[in-house]
């Protein structure tokens, strides 16, 4: 059907068509043709459209354009302003954000594609708010806040996500930063490192082996000999994760995700 329009029409049917089921589909469209025209009225969707279901197609349209005028916009859409209105309670240091409302409703669907958009279009003038998010919003959006972070090398990005698996009341949230992080941890001092790669292992289920010398680096849990082997300790065998780009639950073991089929 995509194919059958033109962008011109695309953007036509998502600025002024009535239905808000045919502006989703339009922003849908736009982003899989990828013409850099489509853009400006994305943003105008993802900023103006009342509709929140369209709004998630323009950010995760936006996502897929990559183009850094959007980046803005995407954060604006994370909620994090002051002209916020909203309640929020918090839980072991995380503020999750109930009610949110911002120029009319900001849902956690808005939120979480926005994350997504801003991990994949990969400017660092995102990096700091997505690490707001990954500490501030419901648990779905920090899901994605944490997926979106682990498309940066940054380090500064790697340390919001540090930090949540250390912190975050959730299981899905920590296991998702775990997610992003395997492999990426050689920044930090080696006792910290330690402790952070045993967490890792233990939340994705995953085996590992420790090189240093003996020393205890939990209570009970010793270094000896220079290794250390880490079962798994998941009660899930493989853990399950959440694709990095549409966020379906998957298996840790998939390379590609059966709803979105990107590359993990």
């Amino acid at each position: 059907m995509e194919s059958e329009r033109s962008v011109k029409e695309w953007i036509k049917l998502l600025k002024e068509y009535p239905d808000p089921h045919v502006r989703r589909k339009a922003a849908e469209a736009l982003g899989k043709l990828r013409d850099p025209k489509a853009v400006k009225p994305l943003i105008s969707a993802l900023e103006r459209d009342q509709e929140g279901s369209v709004r998630c197609a323009a950010a995760q349209a936006l996502g897929e354009l990559g183009d850094r005028k959007a980046v803005k916009p995407l954060i604006k859409a994370l909620g994090l302003k002051s002209t916020l209105s909203s309640k929020r309670k918090r839980v072991r240091g995380v503020v999750e954000i109930v009610d949110l409302k911002i120029q009319g409703e900001i849902s956690s669907e808005v939120i979480s594609n926005a994350a997504t958009a801003l991990g994949r279009i990969g400017d660092p003038r995102a990096i700091k708010p997505l690490g707001q998010t990954l500490r501030r919003h419901k648990e779905y959006a920090r899901i994605r806040a944490a997926l979106a972070l682990g498309m940066f090398e940054d380090q500064h990005a790697l340390s919001f996500l540090v930090d949540s698996v250390e912190r975050d009341p959730s299981i899905d949230v920590r296991r998702s930063a775990a997610q992003a992080l395997r492999g990426r941890i050689g920044w930090l001092d080696p006792a910290r490192r330690t402790r952070i790669q045993l967490t890792i292992s233990s939340l994705l289920g995953e085996p590992t082996v420790i090189e240093g010398p003996s020393r205890e680096v939990f209570p009970g849990v010793e270094v000896s000999d220079g290794f250390l082997v880490v079962p798994s300790t998941s009660s899930e065998a493989p853990a399950r994760v959440f694709c990095r780009f549409c966020g379906e639950r998957i298996s840790i073991e998939e390379e590609t995700c059966p709803k979105c089929k990107s590359t993990q």
